[in-house]
């Protein structure tokens, strides 16, 4: 038995959304659905460049400019640079905070050279430090560093640091020992 009432906008959105691009490609043809904006937002969370780039050759109206940041939240360099070249990269201060919190030291090294507002590092160097992600605070530090008077970024990350265990995380990543060590003379 066929049924005849067909199906709505959500059909497509939810193929997207579940990385069936032969689904949306099926449903492009076959049925008279059309994307939304909440298409692009979930295949960028889960990374699919192949559904982001189709939807942008068949439904550019589907983008959203919060893409960048869900993919730069879940470490999908890729997507990430596909995103920022082929649409506007006003989210990239959004999307360097996010990969910030998640880790993503890989998409935030590609984002630094388009994210210079120090205000913005320092907000993402604070979501490194909450979330534990050393790594990145020191890269972040690294490009903050000659914008601000020492004492003035000690001063704030010293404060960030307050209920945080940074000498377990350095033990951890380098841990101590007797190599290369100075010895007395």
């Amino acid at each position: 038995m066929n049924r005849s009432e067909g199906c709505t906008d959500a059909a497509m959105d939810g193929a997207a959304a579940n990385g069936n691009l032969a689904m949306l490609q099926w449903l492009h043809e076959n049925a008279t659905v059309l994307c939304t904006t909440k298409a692009m937002l979930p295949a960028a969370h889960i990374g699919r460049l192949d559904i982001i780039t189709w939807l942008h050759v068949h439904y550019l109206h589907t983008y959203t400019a919060k893409a960048i940041t869900k993919a730069a939240g879940q470490g999908h360099l890729k997507v990430v640079k596909w995103l920022h070249q082929n649409h506007s990269n006003e989210f990239v201060e959004r999307a360097i905070k996010k990969a910030a919190a998640e880790g993503h030291l890989h998409v935030i090294q590609w984002l630094l050279v388009y994210c210079i507002k120090p205000s913005t590092l320092l907000a993402a160097m604070k979501q490194a430090i909450s979330s534990e992600y050393y790594d990145v605070m020191l890269i972040l530090i690294a490009h903050v560093a000659g914008r601000y008077r020492n004492n003035d970024l000690r001063e704030m990350i010293c404060h960030w640091f307050e209920y945080q265990d940074i000498q377990y995380w350095f033990d951890e990543k380098y841990p101590p020992s007797d190599e290369g060590a100075r010895r007395p003379v």
